[in-house]
């Protein structure tokens, strides 16, 4: 497997400065390395799992992705053992895969595995609060609404315990724990949750409206699976997120587009 040796870190430099023809060229390195490997017999080589890794995380094509992570992640067990951090790491990156394919109930189990052997390892905050959250947003997909605001709140929670840190910004859980009690029509419980902690964080990386799209995009997607849920969609829910992010954050409250001068009220207000 010595022609696997280094072809992943090669295969990055080329992505970032190949110029406009990096990604494709740095793909059809990976490409052509991988073309007469079986993912299915292949041995367990760390030099081989990077560059499968790698591209499954740059394929486009949904089996390709699969096949490619999928061994990653079992040749990593085998490799560094069930408990390592990279192989807790490829698990999620396998994870990630499969709820991006809808399929929530695999990634689930692979979430759960490696949120307890992280707790096992005595792992440090950001692992914990990045597993709490990956784990949520699966069980919130598979329409595991409990457990899914468990876990979100436990993210919350330790972030805001421990202040910043360099995986998930405050913001970002946050905003999640408000998607998933709003996804789950819990309006009002949303809005407190932004209103006691937003005014306190910094939101200049991540602005009003993209947090709007997130509440609204959870609200709409969610209804279909959620035993919570009944009633007709509300087409301008974004508008009144919008509002009352702008009032958190205090960013501008310029006007909505599609509104009269007078915003539409916050989600949870009254008419």
């Amino acid at each position: 497997m010595n022609r696997f040796r280094h072809l992943a870190q090669r295969a990055r430099l080329v992505h970032l400065g190949g110029g406009a023809n990096g990604p494709e060229q740095a793909m059809l390195m990976l490409t052509d390395a991988l073309a007469d490997i079986d993912p299915i017999t292949a041995p367990a080589d760390a030099d081989l799992i990077a560059v499968a890794s790698l591209y499954a995380a740059w394929a486009t094509d949904p089996e390709d992705q699969l096949i490619w992570a999928r061994y990653a992640q079992r040749a990593g067990r085998v490799l560094y053992g069930p408990e390592h951090p990279r192989s807790l790491l490829l698990a999620e990156d396998y994870a990630g895969i499969l709820i991006a394919q809808g399929l929530a109930y695999p990634a689930i189990t692979l979430y759960e595995t490696a949120l307890g052997a992280w707790l096992r390892n005595g792992s440090d905050n950001e692992q914990i609060i990045n597993i709490h959250y990956l784990l949520a947003q699966a069980l919130h997909a598979d329409g595991q609404c409990a457990e899914a605001d468990e876990h979100i709140t436990a993210a919350l929670s330790l972030r805001l315990a421990v202040g910043r840190g360099h995986h998930r910004r405050i913001e970002d859980v946050l905003t999640a724990a408000a998607a998933v009690r709003a996804g789950c029509g819990r309006f009002r419980a949303a809005e407190r949750l932004l209103q006691i902690h937003g005014p306190q964080l910094d939101w200049r990386d991540y602005p009003p409206e993209a947090a709007a799209d997130l509440l609204a995009r959870t609200e709409r997607d969610h209804r279909r699976i959620c035993s919570r849920r009944t009633g007709a969609p509300d087409p301008h829910r974004r508008d009144g997120w919008l509002v009352l992010l702008q009032q958190i954050t205090g960013h501008s409250s310029a006007a909505v587009p599609g509104n009269s001068s007078t915003p539409r009220p916050p989600p949870g207000s009254a008419p």
